[in-house]
């Protein structure tokens, strides 16, 4: 009786296990797909998928040039950071095609490009100290980096641009070292200036 039993049970087992995968089989696949940028020339793309197939994804800028193609074989989803060599466009057009679909998205930079640029600033030298002021107001993170001339960083300030300033550095204290004044918004360089005190 014990041997039925067992036996029943097994039988009734599979059936449920065979009967639940005939369903998964028969079931749509679920898909995500999300890009957005996180700078001028930098995307983020995130992509899920119930199920694990193979992905072609696709980038062209605004005139419909190519900028990236990649495969992906095998995979149920990525997270994947993208950056540039250079800005190519205002705006990117990402494909990711599968093999049940085609996802589209289009994702627009000109948010991360800074409003104000090297008109914002006016700075001199005068007597071995460097004046800077800022001529208009913005809410975009400025960052001023001062380096010598072989690159190594000096000094690093930010700056509040609600308000307008003047800021006096004095580089006496470098005994005739070069030094390179840069200015950052929104993590794009719009000034570049060398003095020598």
């Amino acid at each position: 009786m014990k041997k039925i039993r067992i036996t029943l049970l097994t039988i009734s087992t599979l059936l449920c296990i065979s009967s639940y995968a005939f369903k998964e089989e028969g079931k749509e696949a679920t898909r995500s797909f999300n890009g957005f940028a996180t700078g001028e020339a930098s995307l983020k793309l995130i992509y899920q998928s119930s199920e694990i197939e193979n992905v072609l994804l696709e980038i062209t800028d605004d005139e419909n040039r190519i900028l990236l193609t990649k495969r992906f074989k095998s995979t149920n989803g990525f997270n994947l950071p993208i950056k540039f060599r250079e800005i190519a466009t205002d705006e990117y057009n990402i494909s990711l095609k599968t093999s049940g679909e085609v996802m589209k998205e289009t994702v627009n930079v000109e948010d991360f490009r800074p409003s104000i640029g090297r008109d914002a600033f006016s700075i001199e030298m005068q007597n071995g100290k460097v004046a800077l002021r800022s001529e208009l107001l913005s809410n975009e993170r400025t960052i001023i980096k001062i380096s010598n001339a072989q690159g190594r960083l000096l000094h690093t300030d930010k700056l509040d641009m609600n308000q307008l300033f003047k800021r006096t550095y004095d580089l006496n204290q470098l005994h005739g070292e070069e030094v390179v004044f840069s200015a950052y918004v929104q993590d794009k360089l719009i000034l570049q200036e060398n003095f020598l005190p």
